[in-house]
């Protein structure tokens, strides 16, 4: 019930051509049904949204869900370390240039990719980009 608020709240924050979100595949809901949730409410919420923001498809997928959250074995899928790997390069490359154009103002630089503030900042901490 609260994941489906949270979806309500966020869809908007995909990019296009990617979807909105409209729900939660079977085995995501599982993850988020089975996880402890020490951080509550709010580490559901973020966690919601962090899908959103990372996923593709119209439904949020276990890979889309914040590491935390994914089960260990998650993490030895061949190939999966390669893409990851080279998506979070490509990826900080374009923020460190958008922070560079916009003078290290992260709200700006998260507006103009089409990101919320919030994921912006735990995606460039998690990049190093402190």
């Amino acid at each position: 019930l609260l994941a489906a608020h949270f979806i309500k709240k966020y869809r908007h924050i995909r990019c296009a051509p990617d979807p909105e979100v409209s729900g939660i595949s079977p085995e995501a809901h599982q993850l988020l049904a089975a996880y402890g949730w020490p951080g509550n409410v709010r580490e559901l919420e973020n966690a919601i949204e962090w899908a959103i923001s990372m996923g593709t498809t119209s439904y949020i997928l276990p890979e889309d869900l914040p590491k935390e959250i994914r089960p260990p074995s998650d993490a030895a899928v061949p190939g999966k370390g390669l893409y990851e790997r080279e998506f979070a390069a490509f990826q900080k490359s374009l923020f460190e240039r958008m922070l560079r154009e916009t003078r290290g103002n992260r709200a700006e630089a998260a507006r103009r990719l089409g990101w919320h503030q919030n994921s912006f900042r735990r995606r460039c901490s998690e990049l190093g980009l402190e």
